[in-house]
């Protein structure tokens, strides 16, 4: 027979991952109800080789051509009514109506990279861009997007 002592124990910490269950459940539920779903492109550009950027200049003035290029690249997605999910490191995260939208985004990014004026001669500038695209069903929570689309 089990001691009266260990029952209890066993019964509060049910009750008390019932009670924590309950509130994750109703937590949930109200936040579901603030999440939309929609079908979006989604466009990643980051910059090539930029460890090798910070290696041969330095890292304030790898920084600073860095945020000047995440600036280009957030630029051209806003005038081309895209919006920047966010930014990381050396890279950012847009979403766009269609992909036709994303392409478009993509040239002009392109674009706007290869106008920015040389400042070293390091022949590392302008920097290089990578740019990828996928769209598809997209989980819109806030500002960020989730789902196999963005994955």
């Amino acid at each position: 027979m089990v001691p009266l002592k260990k029952m209890t124990s066993y019964f509060s910490r049910t009750q008390e991952f019932l009670a924590s269950s309950w509130d994750n459940y109703k937590a949930n539920k109200q936040t579901n109800k603030k999440v939309k779903t929609a079908f979006l492109a989604i466009l990643f550009a980051d910059i090539a080789e930029s460890t090798r950027i910070y290696d041969t200049l330095g890292d304030k003035s790898a920084q600073n051509i860095i945020a000047a290029c995440l600036f280009l690249l957030s630029k051209v997605t806003v005038q081309l009514q895209g919006k920047v999910i966010k930014t990381a490191g050396d890279e950012v995260m847009c979403t766009f109506p269609t992909a036709n939208d994303a392409v478009k985004a993509a040239k002009a990014m392109h674009q706007a990279v290869d106008q920015m004026p040389v400042v070293d001669k390091s022949g590392l500038f302008p920097p290089n861009i990578r740019i990828g695209i996928h769209s598809g069903p997209v989980i819109i929570k806030g500002k960020a997007v989730f789902g196999d689309a963005v994955n």
